[in-house]
């Protein structure tokens, strides 16, 4: 129309821009780490934030270092840790092998490197024994273990011990031997079946030394 004149609009309409950040970024989502339930006694050996107390039910089955033969340790006890990466223990053993039976208690030091990883150190006393070749048990005699575990459950074990033995007959010849051992243990539930299967292989040990 004459007289009117229109000026260009110079009013812009903001689009809002949505960002996804988790697009932006080439990883993958990370899942968050389940947080750790702390109880105040557990079944399954656990770190300081995992629990006060815990159970080892442990079985070992280990090979002669220093000879052929095998041998077959069941071991109970409890652990209290302290700290916030050590545990201490107290443990029963029985042990047995190709000439020998025998049982004692250990006192269970543990270093946990990681909440899934530990190492111990277990020295102990032998207090009874039993040789299945004509000498007798001198007791008590030294023990002493150590070994790197994996939750609890799986791990790599090595165990000395000292054996005293004297002859039964003719002259009271006695023998002092160390006996070095390597092998696996089982512990927690693992441990458990584990002791079933070392009661069966220690009975056929000593029927065998019989």
């Amino acid at each position: 129309m004459p007289g009117l004149s229109f000026a260009p609009s110079t009013t812009r309409t903001a689009s809002p821009l949505l960002v996804d950040h988790e697009s932006l970024g080439t990883g993958r989502r990370h899942r968050a780490a389940k947080p750790v339930v702390y109880t105040a006694f557990r079944f399954r050996p656990g770190p300081p934030n995992a629990c006060g107390y815990y159970m080892i039910t442990e079985s070992s089955f280990l090979t002669h270092v220093n000879g052929p033969g095998s041998y077959v340790v069941i071991e109970y006890g409890l652990a209290r840790n302290v700290g916030k990466t050590h545990s201490i223990g107290l443990t029963g053993f029985f042990g047995v092998n190709e000439d020998l039976e025998h049982a004692g208690v250990r006192l269970r030091l543990v270093q946990w490197l990681s909440p899934s990883v530990s190492v111990n150190v277990s020295p102990g006393i032998i207090l009874s024994g039993r040789p299945d070749n004509g000498y007798e048990f001198r007791s008590p005699q030294f023990t002493a273990q150590a070994g790197v575990n994996l939750s609890g459950r799986f791990g790599v074990v090595m165990e000395m011990f000292r054996s005293g033995l004297r002859r039964t007959y003719g002259l009271p010849i006695g023998t002092h031997d160390t006996n070095w051992h390597l092998g696996f243990r089982l512990g927690a539930e693992p441990g458990l079946a584990g002791t079933v299967a070392g009661v069966l292989v220690g009975g056929m040990m000593v029927a065998a030394g019989d």
